[in-house]
Order: C-alpha cells, then sequence, then structure tokens
C-alpha cells in the first residue's frame, strides 16, 4: 500500500494502481506536450516536403562543392587563408609588445 502525496488526504492505495496512473499520466503528458518524437513515417514526410520546398532533397557538400567555395572565397579575399608560420607570430608577438611596452606574459599559478 502507498499513502497519497496530498497533506490533507490519508488514503492509502494498492501499488498497481498507483503505478497504472503514473504511466497514465506520463501517455498523457507525452501527447499533450509541444515535445513530440517523431515517427520514422514523419521525419520521411518531413523530409519530402522540404525537398518539394526547395527543388530537391538538402544534401551534404561534397569534396567538388568545397572546392568551389574555398575556391570562390579565395578569389573574394584576394588569397587563401593560411595558418601563421613562426616569423608571422614572432612579428606579431614583437608588434604587440612595442605597441604595449611590455611582452604579455602568461599568467601564473599565483596570478590566477
Amino acid at each position: 500500500m502507498v499513502r497519497c502525496g496530498a497533506v490533507w488526504c490519508g488514503a492509502r492505495w494498492p501499488l498497481s494502481i498507483v503505478v497504472d496512473l503514473e504511466s497514465a499520466v506520463h501517455r498523457w503528458a507525452s501527447l499533450h506536450t509541444q515535445q513530440t518524437l517523431f515517427t520514422a513515417d514523419d521525419r520521411r514526410r518531413i523530409r519530402q516536403t522540404t525537398g518539394e520546398e526547395y527543388g530537391r532533397r538538402q544534401k551534404k557538400n561534397t569534396a567538388d562543392d568545397r572546392r568551389r567555395i574555398r575556391q570562390t572565397t579565395e578569389e573574394e579575399y584576394g588569397r587563401r587563408q593560411k595558418k601563421n608560420t613562426a616569423d608571422d607570430r614572432r612579428r606579431i608577438r614583437q608588434t604587440t609588445e612595442e605597441e604595449y611596452g611590455r611582452r604579455q606574459e602568461k599568467n601564473t599559478a599565483d596570478d590566477r
């Protein structure tokens, strides 16, 4: 037997009824909440309508697509964005030191 959760009520219920009530409440809540679980059919229908909307199914970019995108980006910015070399980093650090009058140092354990 399980005692009712309401303070004013002292009723005692068999455990099987409580479990049945709980599962019924969960079922009701899952039906009436905004967050719904889509079935495979729902996902298929959504994908199909999206495909019709955009004229095709949205697909992952291929290597050619990525190459084309990178090329247009390079043309746009006049060069390919590349990783800084050690010399670049040295030059940047030097100009930063001149700008701020000192070298930016790493925080020690005491500073943290």
